[in-house]
């Protein structure tokens, strides 16, 4: 997918969004069954981003259906950072998963991720 964005043009100025970076740790439910649970990362956990909403549609990419794309994060670059996480937006109840990211230019700078909402 693109986004139609560069690093050159990404405005650090426009991450107005204080986002809980969250990884699954599941927990035992009642009858010893694993339970999904989602806790703030060790470490420093929150980022300042951008959010940007996404097509609203299906994308095809590499003959294969992606998950709707909902929003279009913008942060600082972060090497931890996987599809095996999610943000919580600080504040609200709004939960991010992120479906890929990319650093579109290569340096190290920014990501850029692709996330669907979860409503």
């Amino acid at each position: 997918m693109t986004c139609g964005c560069n690093s050159s043009s990404i405005d650090p100025g426009s991450f107005k969004w204080k986002l809980i970076i969250q990884s699954n740790v599941p927990t035992s439910g009642a009858r010893g069954e694993l339970v999904p649970a989602w806790a703030a990362i060790s470490g420093t956990s929150e980022v300042w981003a951008s959010i940007e909403q996404g097509t609203g549609r299906e994308l095809i990419a590499a003959q294969q259906i992606r998950p709707e794309v909902s929003a279009i994060v913008k942060t600082r670059y972060r090497s931890d950072l996987t599809p095996r996480h999610r943000f919580k937006v600080k504040g609200t109840s709004r939960i991010l998963e992120i479906i890929g990211l990319a650093d579109k230019d290569g340096d190290s700078q920014y990501l850029i991720i692709q996330c669907k909402e979860n409503q």
